[in-house]
């Protein structure tokens, strides 16, 4: 990519799909945009994810999926927020 940056746009993406699957979330501004992320079922429970080297990243490092793939890292971030049960 040349010096284009879509990682507000790759956030705003997934955050429709968190906010579908019943999550709260809240899209930050700045340098580093994040997504504050919080299961409305335990307000003590949340993540911060932000975009790493072409994926969505949270807990400081665990990767959740590509950026490319909003829906698989919004389902994986929900099951870590113990939103989804298996």
């Amino acid at each position: 990519m040349t010096g284009h940056d879509d990682t507000s746009g790759s956030l705003s993406a997934l955050a429709m799909h968190l906010r579908r699957l019943g999550m709260h979330v809240c899209l930050g501004t700045g340098q580093c945009p994040a997504l504050e992320v919080t299961n409305p079922l335990s307000a003590v429970v949340s993540a911060t994810v932000r975009v790493a080297a072409g994926s969505y990243v949270a807990f400081d490092g665990m990767v959740l999926a590509p950026v490319g793939e909003p829906r698989a890292a919004a389902s994986r971030l929900a099951y870590l927020l113990g939103l989804i049960r298996t």
